[in-house]
């Protein structure tokens, strides 16, 4: 529960609900902090810092606590804090009802799965693509451990699940799949040839 308070008493709980990617001792530049609370000699108070994205799997994780908290403790106000933020995602992180990132699509990348734009090849978030499928997780997780989300909200979730499984995978890479050459992700000109199940670019829409 002390966590729990300085996490929602920290900056990286954003007014609108939701949460930033982390926190910083400088609003410039990472580096180390003590807490959302206080400062020591050694170690600066923590900050936002600026231009960190509110990701989709921070919320997840966020909402993923909170059921934990309320399985645990049995008191809705985990799960208010936790409606909170869905709402927030809903209002902030779609589009046209999909679950989207914080930052703009790569609608122009060439369509080969080992494109930096996909995922999971390159450097540029090679992690990218995971971020909504640890959001969609924990919120599976959460409307299960939970018996009265708000009808409204849940309706709502409801929708954002369809039309963002739909989306993901009507972008998926569909097979058959070829045989793999070693050199396939090294060698652009290889990368229509990468084997291996449905890959989802980071981008649902």
């Amino acid at each position: 529960e002390r966590v729990w308070d300085w996490l929602l008493g920290s900056p990286i709980r954003q007014v609108d609900g939701l949460l930033s990617d982390s926190l910083s001792g400088a609003a410039d530049v990472q580096c180390d902090c003590c807490n959302g609370t206080f400062a020591t000699d050694q170690k600066p108070r923590c900050v936002t810092l600026l231009g960190r994205p509110t990701y989709t799997y921070v919320q997840g994780m966020f909402i993923g606590a909170a059921a934990a908290m309320f399985n645990l403790s049995g008191n809705f106000s985990y799960v208010h804090e936790a409606e909170r933020t869905l709402q927030a995602v809903l209002h902030l992180l779609t589009a046209e009802g999909v679950l989207v990132e914080p930052f703009n699509s790569t609608e122009e990348a060439a369509p080969a799965p080992c494109s930096e734009q996909h995922d999971p090849a390159g450097t540029a978030h090679p992690d990218a693509y995971s971020f909504k499928g640890v959001f969609m997780l924990q919120l599976a997780d959460f409307l299960t451990a939970v018996p009265h989300v708000n009808p409204e909200l849940n309706r709502q979730l409801t929708t954002l699940v369809t039309n963002s499984s739909n989306a993901a995978w009507g972008l998926r890479n569909e097979p058959p799949w070829k045989h793999t050459l070693a050199d396939s992700c090294a060698d652009p000109s290889h990368a229509h040839q990468a084997a291996g199940p449905p890959k989802f670019p980071w981008y649902w829409k």
